[in-house]
Order: structure tokens, then sequence, then C-alpha cells
């Protein structure tokens, strides 16, 4: 398994490392799936390869996190996946350690734009993307307008005209 300490991932972008592919290729060989982060841009953001060819799951990406957060959160929602979890029904609010989160479909030309590794690995083949999005400490989430001005800043929303309705969350959650 992969741990939560960044012993899956590579970087992206200039603080990328020479062998870099070699290294998400061996994460994905061990671990099921390797992480790849990309610090070099505002805000950071740190995306998966692997997910959807080993466990037939959208590849996850999460922004405005530090390595040590943004590695835990996908490490945990990884590992839920390869035991079992679907993340794919995008109808509700999920606690992942204490992150409140909730997960949107990604469109297919913005995941191939911010996931460039991603789209490296699978080269022809098509794979799908799911934006980890994580709440305020008001638990309003970025699409919401009353989330805080920072959270937005540091968490565009990639899957536009495909956010929920705040006022009327799904499952009666909020």
């Amino acid at each position: 398994m992969c741990d939560a300490y960044g012993k899956c991932g590579t970087c992206s972008g200039k603080a990328s490392v020479p062998g870099g592919g070699k290294v998400l290729n061996y994460n994905i060989r061990k671990n099921g799936f390797g992480i790849v982060y990309s610090f070099s841009e505002l805000p950071s953001f740190a995306y998966t390869a692997g997910i959807e060819e080993n466990w037939r799951n959208p590849e996850l990406i999460i922004f405005g996190l530090d390595y040590d957060l943004s590695t835990l959160l996908i490490t945990e929602t990884a590992n839920l996946i390869r035991g079992g979890a679907s993340f794919t029904d995008q109808t509700g609010h999920y606690r992942i350690g204490n992150i409140n989160v909730m997960f949107l479909e990604v469109l297919t030309n913005s995941a191939k734009q911010h996931m460039p590794e991603t789209t490296s690995y699978y080269g022809e083949k098509k794979f799908r993307a799911l934006q980890m999005l994580w709440s305020d400490e008001q638990g309003h989430f970025p699409f919401d307008p009353q989330c805080s001005d920072e959270v937005k800043r540091i968490q565009p929303v990639l899957a536009e005209g495909n956010q929920p309705d705040q006022e009327n969350p799904p499952n009666g959650q909020h």
C-alpha cells in the first residue's frame, strides 16, 4: 500500500525530478497508483495516475493543499477505492481523515490540461477524473456563495456546469 508520506509520488512542473515518469510507473506497479504533485503553479495541486487502469474508477485531482494533506487525502481515498468504494455517484459529502470532501466529474479537456502525466501515462486510452473538493471551516464548498474567499481562490472548480445545488444538497447533507 502507498503510505501517507509521499512514498508513492512524483513531482510535476518546475519541481519535477529527473526520471519522474519512471518513479510514477514504479509506484503504479507497486501500489496500483501514483501521485503527481504540482507546487510550481498556484494554486498547488496533486493528482493520480493508475486508479482507472487498476480499479476501474476515475483518477483523482485536488487543489490548494500542502504536500502532506493532499497526499493523505488522495491516499486514503485510493485505499478506499482499492477496497471497493466508489465516489462516482457525486451525490454526497464524505469525511476522509478529518476533512469534509465531495467529488465532481472533471471534463475530459480539463483533465488533460491539468493532468499531463496521467494523460501521458494513458496515451491514446481515455481516462475519467474526479475532483476531490474540500470544504471551508463552516462546511461550505468552493462553488457555494457562502464559502470563504480564500478557499475559493486556492481551489478552482474544474467541473463547470456540473456543480450541485448547495441550497438543496443531495441526501439531505450540507
